[in-house]
C-alpha cells in the first residue's frame, strides 16, 4: 500500500509509528455507490494486523467521481511518532 511506502519513506522505518490517528479515503464511484466504508475496510484491517492496537483509528471517506490520473482511491493517514 502506498500508505504505508510514504509513512516508511517519512520516518525511516515504520517501528517509529506510535499509532496510527485517523485515515481519510477518496474513493472514485459512480454516483449512485453507497458501500464507501466497505472499501476501506481492508485498509484499516491492514493497518491494525501490522500495528496491533496501535492501528485502530478514526476515519472517513468520500466518493468522487473522478481522481487525478484516473486513480481509484486516495488515501491520507494523521501518525503519532515515537519520540
Amino acid at each position: 500500500m502506498d500508505l504505508l511506502a510514504t509513512i516508511r519513506h517519512a520516518l525511516g522505518s515504520l517501528d517509529r509509528v506510535e499509532r496510527i490517528v485517523e485515515m481519510h479515503g477518496a474513493i472514485c464511484t459512480a454516483a449512485d455507490f453507497e458501500d464507501h466504508a466497505k472499501v476501506l475496510d481492508g485498509a484499516s484491517d491492514l493497518l491494525v494486523d501490522i500495528f496491533g492496537e496501535a492501528g485502530l483509528h478514526t476515519r472517513s471517506v468520500i466518493g468522487v467521481l473522478s481522481l487525478r490520473g484516473g486513480i481509484p482511491l486516495t488515501l491520507r493517514a494523521t501518525v503519532e511518532v515515537k519520540h
